[in-house]
């Protein structure tokens, strides 16, 4: 029994070994860019539990002074995923300002990526207060004229001297706005003047939804600062307030596409695969292509879908987009990817045509392409024949068709001319009665939306919910206000939204109904798009149609909990 309880240990470790089917060893960083002297925290992780040995950090010691570390061990498992994994959590202090490398460092054969680190002295803001315990330092870019709906990075850094309990940082919120935080609340110490300070750092990304002025309130810090003298006293309360900043939001461009999706980014990247080479096509068969866009500074559920032009002789089915973003120091990247299985029903050669997607780079302010090239497809299968058929080539043709013809005079097989006669009158037949009854089913309804402007808009029975969205969804492609306007209030009012009729007749009481600000807005947006005098609205039907999708998803019965910062 003793030397099984000695085992047990190794068995364990044995078995957790085989969790991971491959060695990964990674490293990353809390943030890309600090100050001269701020600590910076280094993660390296093997995804395997090591209990002996250490990876070498030599080659750290370079750029940066290690300021001592830390060693973990966990083993998880969620939802029937295993994850086994060994952490050294390394301090680290930059020795100098600039662009500094975390090199590769390696660990039982494996080696992790380079990291890059932007060095930066201490601002002239933190000089110039940094003989007080308490201070903000904060900055938004960019500084000036933004555009709608474009990204704005906030940074907001909340220096201490001394020590405090009940620290409180206030609620971040923007009016007119949506903003997201970019990962938590981060802390970690510096030294300016000679003095050393914690740091609090909130970073944000704020996307304005209105042209005009933007008021980034001032931020409050608060907190107990204990007396030293008397240790049963409360001590002093302190209130420490940020400066307000206010910004100009700008309208759209007037040479941005009129019907395109509005999206202003840093950067997009466009790109597809196809799962078959376009010379190896074969009829009847489905080739997927796989198109994928990125976006530096824009949400991945407001990336349009691609729109392919109509082929003859090909036909489409697209999946479902997937959207997806990713959060960090430099904002939201969104990305969207989306497969359309192609299928050509002749053989020949065809062209797929050039893609092209406009955007607007927020860092040079000009309207640019992302383009995917035109493609050449060869597809192998029957083709149909173009020779011109020749006079013997008649002449046999009307001796056979006569010698037929003689024969079926005579044959047991003529029933099935009566058979296709008839198939074909009952088909007429048919048709011509469903056309009927179709035209006086369009005409009692038209009868009706004429006498009640709330029926027009209400939930046509004859119609789904489905079918109501994408009657929306196509208006939206098409930018199409007005159709836009009907085709929403329809599905709300047939339940497509809360699953309940809201019974709304305008989008002004629509907007009333939901939870969502920014759909709100957009919705007024659209009202004076189609009844005010704003020629250069931020109206867009892409980004209406993902603020309606967003809001579709929300519960109705639970309000959502909007404290996001938790007391420090």
């Amino acid at each position: 029994m003793v030397k099984r309880l000695i085992l047990l240990p190794f068995l364990l470790l044995l078995g957790f070994s085989h969790i991971s089917m491959a060695t990964e060893f990674t490293a990353s960083v809390d943030r890309t860019q600090i100050g001269e002297q701020d600590t910076l925290t280094l993660k390296l992780r093997i995804n395997e539990q090591t209990i002996f040995g250490t990876p070498e950090l030599k080659p750290l010691e370079q750029d940066f002074r290690i300021q001592g570390q830390q060693r973990s061990q966990q083993f998880r498992s969620v939802n029937g995923k295993t994850e086994s994994f060994t952490e050294w959590n390394i301090g680290l202090l930059p020795r100098r300002t600039g662009t500094l490398t975390i090199p590769s460092l390696s660990f039982k054969g494996e080696s992790t990526q380079p990291i890059i680190i932007e060095v930066l002295p201490p601002s002239a803001a933190a000089l110039e207060q940094a003989s007080n315990d308490f201070f903000f330092e904060v900055e938004v870019t960019p500084k000036t004229n933004p555009l709608v709906q474009s990204q704005l990075l906030y940074k907001e850094k909340l220096y201490y001297a001394s020590n405090h309990s009940d620290a409180n940082l206030s609620e971040f919120v923007v009016n007119n706005a949506r903003v997201q935080p970019l990962e938590g609340v981060k802390n970690y110490t510096t030294v300016i003047n000679g003095r050393r300070f914690g740091v609090y750092e909130r970073n944000f990304a704020i996307f304005p939804e209105t042209t005009g002025e933007l008021v980034i309130p001032a931020q409050q810090f608060q907190a107990s600062v204990p007396n030293a003298y008397d240790r049963w006293s409360r001590g002093q309360v302190i209130n420490t307030l940020s400066k307000p900043i206010s910004l100009n939001v700008k309208a759209i461009p007037a040479n941005y596409p009129a019907n395109a999706a509005w999206l202003p980014a840093s950067q997009l990247i466009l790109s597809e695969t196809f799962s078959k080479d376009p010379s190896q096509w074969q009829a009847g068969e489905a080739v997927t292509r796989t198109i994928s866009m990125q976006a530096q500074g824009i949400p991945g559920n407001q990336l349009p879908d691609v729109l392919l032009p109509t082929i003859e002789h090909l036909r489409y089915y697209p999946d479902q987009a997937v959207h997806d973003e990713r959060v960090g120091d430099s904002g939201i990247i969104g990305y969207t990817e989306q497969s359309i299985a192609i299928v050509a029903s002749s053989g020949g050669e065809f062209t797929l045509p050039e893609v092209r997607i406009p955007w607007w780079n927020t860092q040079t302010n000009t309207l640019e392409y992302a383009v995917l090239p035109a493609h050449k497809i060869k597809v192998a299968g029957a083709v149909t024949p173009t020779t011109s058929p020749t006079s013997e080539n008649i002449s046999e043709l009307a001796d056979n068709t006569l010698v037929v013809s003689a024969n079926d005079s005579n044959s047991n097989q003529q029933w099935l001319w009566w058979l296709v006669l008839f198939v074909l009158a009952a088909s007429i037949t048919l048709n011509v009665f469903l056309l009927i009854t179709r035209r006086k089913r369009s005409a009692s309804t038209e009868t009706e939306a004429s006498s009640n402007n709330y029926e027009n808009i209400a939930a046509n029975t004859q119609f789904s919910i489905k079918q109501h969205w994408q009657a929306f969804s196509e208006a939206c492609s098409n930018n199409s206000a007005a159709d836009i306007r009907q085709h929403l209030l329809a599905w709300v009012n047939a339940g497509g939204l809360t699953g309940v009729s809201l019974k709304v007749s305008s989008l002004t009481a629509l907007s009333k109904e939901v939870t969502e600000p920014a759909l709100a807005n957009a919705l007024l947006e659209l009202d004076s798009q189609l009844y005010g005098n704003n020629s250069n609205s931020a109206f867009n039907g892409h980004n209406l149609k993902a603020l309606v999708q967003k809001e579709k998803k929300k519960p109705r019965a639970i309000k959502e909990n909007n404290n996001l910062y938790p007391n420090l």
